[in-house]
């Protein structure tokens, strides 16, 4: 991604900050007055969610610290996988997620971006990626030998596109959840649900993310999932980033559309339907991954 100016980490800042805080508002406000509501009910029961195997922490990250929770099976994981959130979402939103993955023997780690929860520091796309790269060498350090994937819904894609190419080790793959081509993409889906239409409204927010282009220099397999039922970012914003995984020369890619699942369903109510495809890309990627890396340790030529 090229270098941001300051006006458009300032815009994207305010953005940013303007649309978590409708959010959280919007469900403080759902809790007191529509209760019942099934988004706000699916919510409450997220937040109550605990288990065992999840453990809040702080990862040192320079002079501040990141939020996260670390799920991990009761055996030793065959994959462990960074969850990267969408913009309105808390930590507790994932327990279910992760417990889901917990039982097919796949740890997990879901952190918060800067300004999100315990995590200080700025809302822009610098800091966040830099969060993503914190988190994903801590999470790759509790289990070095163990497969390492990059997962992002919603905005989240967004930030896991734009660091699968840089960190160290390589993931064993990276999955892309009801996302969109590009940050400006993505504003006018969301202005078009707000019944506004104008070509020029989506131009106010900085041209900063382009996951379209970012997903071409990921030398992994790609997985990219987006329901055709997905209320904010149509289905045809999925197919244009696994369009663009296709085009790199010898990567793997895979496009599923599992139907019947709204934006917010991926996390709050996540079911084997939309989960079980994503299981079984991350434990096959997992075993081949493995499998290449014995070969290459015995000086054995595998397929890419």
């Amino acid at each position: 991604m090229a270098a941001s100016t300051r006006w458009e980490r300032l815009r994207f800042a305010l953005f940013m900050r303007l649309a978590a805080t409708a959010l959280f508002t919007r469900d403080a406000l759902g809790l007191r007055f529509a209760p019942n509501h099934p988004e706000i009910s699916h919510r409450r029961a997220a937040a109550a969610l605990s288990s065992r195997l999840c453990h809040r922490l702080l990862i040192p990250a320079g002079r501040r610290q990141i939020e996260a929770q670390l799920t991990l099976p009761a055996q030793p994981p065959r994959a462990l996988v960074l969850l990267c959130h969408g913009i309105g979402e808390r930590l507790s939103f994932w327990t279910q997620v992760q417990l889901l993955l917990a039982d097919a023997a796949i740890g997990s780690l879901v952190f918060h971006y800067s300004s999100y929860g315990q995590s200080r520091g700025p809302a822009t796309t610098d800091a966040f990626e830099s969060d993503a790269r914190t988190a994903y060498a801590f999470l790759a350090a509790l289990s070095p030998n163990t497969p390492l994937f990059l997962f992002g819904t919603s905005l989240g894609s967004a930030v896991a596109a734009h660091v699968a190419g840089s960190v160290d080790p390589q993931p064993a793959g990276l999955i892309l959840s009801q996302g969109f081509p590009s940050l400006r993409a993505a504003s006018a889906a969301v202005l078009a649900l707000l019944g506004i239409r104008h070509p020029l409204l989506p131009r106010v927010m900085p041209d900063l993310w382009r996951s379209a282009e970012a997903v071409r220099s990921v030398r992994c397999p790609i997985l990219v999932v987006h329901s055709p039922d997905d209320e904010l970012f149509p289905a045809s914003m999925g197919e244009a980033l696994y369009h663009a995984a296709a085009q790199r020369p010898s990567c793997r890619q895979t496009f599923v559309s599992p139907s019947g699942f709204a934006h917010n369903d991926v996390s709050l109510r996540p079911s084997l339907g939309y989960w079980s495809p994503i299981m079984d890309f991350i434990l096959a990627e997992a075993a081949h991954f493995t499998k290449n890396n014995d070969a290459a340790i015995l000086g054995v030529t595998t397929r890419p």
